[in-house]
């Protein structure tokens, strides 16, 4: 069936465009943010444009205010008296998806409601074209300014994450492929990643997700900005200090030194289909300081992460559950059960295991060995017993005191009369030599082969750990060496 279309050319007759005795177009309109601060909290913005603000941008006086338009949003009808500060069923309660107002100088795309210019709204900002490397996951790049470079700590890296390169630069900004400009490091969030020991890890820290890095791009996501570095100096730490401080000098602080210069980086939702190659197939649920949930295809695991590094935890692709921590790990459970099919290895500078009732021990050969002394000592009774043979042998000297009486009972007891059964010696329990990382100055943290002497067939290190998605039974070729950081 044909469809049909009321097509229409210009406004219906019923359309008056001096309706209110304010004859306005609606728009859509292009603007510049000049100011987001707004007294209300609603998200409101003063722009500029040309044809509705005059050609003094910087004047105020010529700023249209426009509202902000939530993609969903939606609260209950009140019911709550006048009088009253109504309850939980009276007030309203409201619901929906809220974001933060875009910075100064972004280019927004804004209508008047009915025409009304008392009545703007902002549908959404325009993407700077020279400006989205970092959207939506501050993605690394190999193409850094050759000043960072020199850093020290990102001398060896291979990727690194940046900033957006300098539009200001016309060189740049013009050239045919001006997104493979180089660009400076984020410094906060590179710092980050070397703390974690991640800053060489290309499926766990420098992920190379960004909206510039094919055409159709598919990468997915959302990024808030971060907190703000200003101009003058203020920052997280000191803004509230400083501000109070200029309270008491009216006009000591200029304008703009309250200016906002860069992003500390913030919260990001990554959802990645992966580059050409395959990789960075990935989704990434990370925080402004570094706690990071990843779910990665291309490199085959679940890795959890905390920002300072201290703790992490995967799940790989050859059936293992990985986890270190630095302090300790602490389980709390009316039940605990641990079942291992092959080997259960435990290995500490001291084992400590205590019961309140009873403490059983089963299996079909057990040896326990003290290297320096065993000593068993119960409050009431101490039972050995075999049905077989007891045979207990020192290979210098033995004695036995009782308190009060002893008593020896046997068919036949011969003293001196012949030589008693050995007692075989104990097998050493088989050491492991296995990699360990330590921190470098001026490089961060490297690996070294070897350096963990343990029981265990397994365990995890502060990162870069080199055996992620190995299982216990393969081997992991590397050779770290203490002049670079290792790369897993």
């Amino acid at each position: 069936m044909a469809e049909n279309y009321d097509r229409s050319v210009g406004r219906s007759k019923r359309y008056k465009l001096d309706a209110g005795g304010a004859p306005t177009e609606t728009g859509p309109f292009v603007g510049i943010v000049k100011n987001n601060t707004d007294t209300t909290r609603t998200g409101k913005l003063m722009v500029y444009n040309q044809f509705l603000s005059g050609p003094d941008e910087e004047d105020p006086k010529g700023w249209t205010p426009v509202s902000y338009v939530s993609p969903f949003y939606g609260s209950t009808d009140p019911s709550a008296p006048e009088s009253t500060e109504g309850g939980f069923s009276q007030n309203r309660h409201s619901y929906g998806m809220w974001f933060t107002p875009p910075d100064v100088g972004t280019k927004i795309l804004f209508v008047f409601a009915n025409g009304d210019p008392n009545i703007g709204y902002y549908l959404g900002s325009i993407v700077n074209e020279d400006a989205h490397h970092m959207v939506p996951a501050i993605g690394s790049s190999s193409r850094v300014i050759g000043q960072d470079r020199s850093i020290s700590y990102f001398a060896n890296s291979t990727r690194l994450p940046v900033v957006e390169f300098n539009d200001n630069n016309k060189g740049l900004s013009e050239a045919a492929r001006f997104f493979d400009s180089n660009k400076p490091v984020h410094q906060v969030q590179a710092f980050v990643l070397l703390q974690q020991g991640l800053l060489n890890d290309p499926i766990r820290g420098t992920i190379g997700s960004n909206s510039y890095r094919e055409s159709p791009s598919t990468v997915f996501g959302i990024s808030t900005p971060g907190r703000p570095i200003y101009q003058g100096g203020y920052n997280s730490q000191n803004l509230q200090t400083r501000l109070s401080q200029d309270a008491n000098n009216p006009g000591s602080v200029p304008v703009e030194s309250m200016k906002v210069v860069g992003r500390e980086g913030g919260h990001s939702v990554v959802l990645d289909d992966g580059d050409i190659n395959g990789d960075d197939q990935l989704i990434r649920i990370r925080t402004a300081k570094g706690h990071q949930i990843l779910l990665s295809d291309s490199g085959d695991t679940l890795y959890i992460s905390h920002a300072n590094g201290q703790s992490w935890w995967e799940l790989g692709a050859e059936g293992t559950i990985d986890m270190y921590a630095a302090n300790s790990v602490n389980i709390r459970s009316g039940d605990i059960n641990l079942h291992a099919d092959r080997g259960f290895n435990v290995n500490g500078q001291s084992v400590n295991m205590n019961s309140a009732s009873a403490f059983k021990i089963e299996a079909k050969q057990i040896e326990i060995t003290g290297n320096d002394n065993l000593t068993m000592y119960s409050e009431k009774f101490v039972g050995v017993k075999s049905d077989g043979t007891l045979t207990m042998q020192s290979a210098k000297s033995g004695s036995w005191d009782a308190g009060s009486n002893m008593t020896l009972s046997a068919g036949c007891i011969s003293l001196n009369g012949g030589k008693a059964p050995p007692v075989p010696k104990t097998t050493p329990i088989p050491k492991q030599k296995l990699p360990d990382t330590t921190f470098e100055q001026d490089v961060g943290w490297i690996v070294e082969n070897g350096k963990l002497q343990t029981v265990v067939s397994r365990a995890p290190s502060h990162e870069p750990w080199p055996l992620h998605n190995t299982g216990v039974n393969k081997t992991t070729a590397y050779s770290p060496t203490t002049k670079s950081a290792a790369t897993p």
